[in-house]
């Protein structure tokens, strides 16, 4: 049996292959390499996350995942603006959050707690 995060990540990638696409058939010949290539990044999380599972034996938090949706939230809105001719300075903001959550994530299964002893 397939587990559910590597269906809703496999099903996540394909809607973003065929929104990026449709976007730029409709972008009047304006393209966005952070748009084009959005599709990749649930694969590369996919793949970090079954590695990390099976090393680890154990799954990644939920802010491992926040942190995904928000990068590609980050991409994608950096990719609209740049196929509209603007910019934002407030699009970093996505990507030091995403990077900060799954840094985090990922260091939360490296480091594990070790139970405090009590004198009595």
């Amino acid at each position: 049996m397939i587990p559910k995060t590597i269906i809703r990540y496999v099903i996540s990638s394909i809607f973003l292959f065929i929104f990026q696409v449709v976007y730029h058939q409709f972008s009047h010949g304006v393209v966005s390499p952070a748009l084009r290539y959005i599709w990749i990044v649930p694969i590369v999380g996919l793949i970090i996350w079954i590695v990390v599972a099976s090393v680890n034996h154990s799954k990644l938090s939920f802010l491992y995942h926040a942190g995904i949706v928000i990068l590609i939230n980050g991409f994608i809105l950096q990719g609209i603006l740049e196929i509209a001719g603007s910019d934002s300075p407030y699009i970093v903001f996505y990507f030091i959050v995403s990077f900060l959550c799954i840094i985090v994530a990922l260091a939360r299964i490296l480091v594990k707690k070790t139970p405090e002893r009590r004198n009595v």
